[in-house]
Order: structure tokens, then sequence, then C-alpha cells
């Protein structure tokens, strides 16, 4: 039942988000990495939220950092969806900008995995304040590029 509602949803999903590409005047590649990406990680940040609760750390940041991996792994699909050639090279040049921030913000969790922090500020660790930080900041120069 719930694959019948992917289905059914994630056109629409799209078309929405192209509608509102259009009436708001953002460009689509700022609402595919903001509203877009944003509503179909909910679900990878619920699990995550609720392994930490559970004290299964391992399965919540495996959980992250796999689905991010298999998102990449994601385009070969949309690769053979995309009859016009390579789908890459048709899309705008912003999303270098979208995919060097994410690169970015996997080595700061790459570098929170090998160099533990000691300290937190607050209720939060150096490493995941530093990637909200990059995240905003990317969200902001996409918007503002």
């Amino acid at each position: 039942m719930g694959a019948l509602v992917l289905l059914v949803a994630a056109p629409v999903l799209a078309w929405s988000a192209e509608r509102i590409a259009e009436e708001s005047g953002m460009t689509a590649t700022f609402i595919g990495t903001s509203l877009v990406a944003i509503t179909t990680s909910l679900p990878e940040l619920v699990v995550s939220i609720s392994a930490v609760r559970l004290g299964a750390f391992d399965l919540a940041v495996g959980n992250l950092f796999g689905s991010n991996a298999f998102n990449m792994a994601a385009f070969f699909f949309a690769d053979l969806a995309y009859r016009g050639g390579g789908l890459l090279s048709t899309v705008s040049s912003t999303h270098a900008l979208t995919a060097l921030w994410a690169i970015i913000m996997m080595n700061i969790g790459l570098m929170g995995i090998m160099y533990r922090a000691e300290r937190r500020f607050r209720l939060i660790e150096p490493d995941s304040l530093l990637m909200i930080v990059v995240y905003v900041l990317g969200l902001w120069l996409l918007f503002n590029g």
C-alpha cells in the first residue's frame, strides 16, 4: 500500500514543486534543493531521531550517511529515465554549488567521526553545529545566487 501511495505522490510532489518555483519566481534548483529535499528527507530524519532515542547511534548515523550514498547512486536510475542524453549535462550549473555544498557537509561529518569532539556547545557538538551553519549558508547562497 505504501508503494502505491509513493507512486501517486511522487509525481504530484514534483509537479507541485515546479508550480511553486514558477509562481514564486524562485528557481527550480532552489525549490528542489530546499523544499523537495526536506520533504523527501523527513522519513530519514524521523528514523534517525528514533534510533538515537533508542540508543542505536550507529543505526542513526548509518541511516543518514547511507541515505546520502543511495541518493547519489539514484543518479543512475534518473539518468536511465531521461532519454535526451546525459541528465547531469542538461541541468543548471548552479547544481555544482549544491554538489560542493553537500560534499563539504559530508566531509564535516567524516571529520566528526574521525576527530571526536570532546566538548559540546550547549546541547550540540561543534561538527553538528558547523553542518547546520553550512546548510543554512548554502541555502542562502542558492537563494541569492
